[in-house]
């Protein structure tokens, strides 16, 4: 989802929760919506073109989402680092 998608979620009401991820240094966005009865989908946001939207700063991705309008607890989760030998 975009920032545009996001926006328009919060407004609907139907942004149940979201969450920041550490990843390898930097912090992705999740965000959980109710889909009219069926299972919550989980989404990440992404830029315009398409890529996985990333923060370098804990803070900012914090403030995109307050931004946004997401209330409540965000939660933030430390994701493995996956290393292949």
């Amino acid at each position: 989802m975009t920032k545009q998608d996001l926006l328009l979620l919060v407004k609907s009401g139907a942004v149940q929760s979201a969450g920041i991820l550490s990843r390898n240094g930097q912090f992705e966005i999740w965000v959980q919506t109710d889909s009219a009865g069926e299972e919550p989908n989980v989404d990440d946001v992404h830029t315009t073109r398409g890529e996985l939207r990333r923060w370098s700063r804990l803070d900012n991705a914090y403030s995109f989402l307050r931004e946004c309008g997401v209330r409540g607890t965000i939660g933030v989760d430390d994701a493995p680092s996956v290393v292949i030998v």
